[in-house]
């Protein structure tokens, strides 16, 4: 069932992971009595998220930067292949919104970095399951 909410909200310290589209896992059901185990490939069902919005607020009153990526999977470092916002500024005590349109697929995860460790990281979407 899809769901649309918060995917995430805190301060993230340093470079953090804050989200990751969940795996397919597998599911079992009872048929005649006996469980059957249904493996995610026998399924054809695609795992995605959605993620329509980022909000960053600054709740201190100095400014702080932030940088945003979008990387293939959580073995996969963050760096400059996979960035999507540089020192994105946000000023003191302020807030900026950011409209996205990313679709990520299974394992995919999203990873921020602030230069203070002072901003509010809310990431909203809608997980396809």
């Amino acid at each position: 069932m899809d769901s649309y909410g918060i995917l995430y909200q805190g301060v993230p310290s340093g470079a953090t992971l804050i989200y990751t589209v969940p795996e397919r896992t597998a599911t079992s059901y009872t048929l005649s009595g006996e469980t059957v185990e249904v493996e995610p490939s026998a399924v054809v069902q695609n795992v995605q998220t959605m993620v329509t919005q980022m909000i960053l607020c600054e709740t201190t009153d100095v400014q702080d930067t932030i940088d945003i990526y979008l990387v293939p999977d959580s073995s996969t470092a963050a760096g400059a292949g996979n960035q999507v916002f540089k020192d994105l500024t946000v000023a003191a005590s302020s807030t900026v919104q950011l409209k996205l349109n990313w679709t990520l697929g299974a394992g995919e995860t999203i990873r921020v970095e602030s230069a203070n460790g002072d901003i509010t990281v809310t990431l909203l979407g809608i997980e396809v399951k």
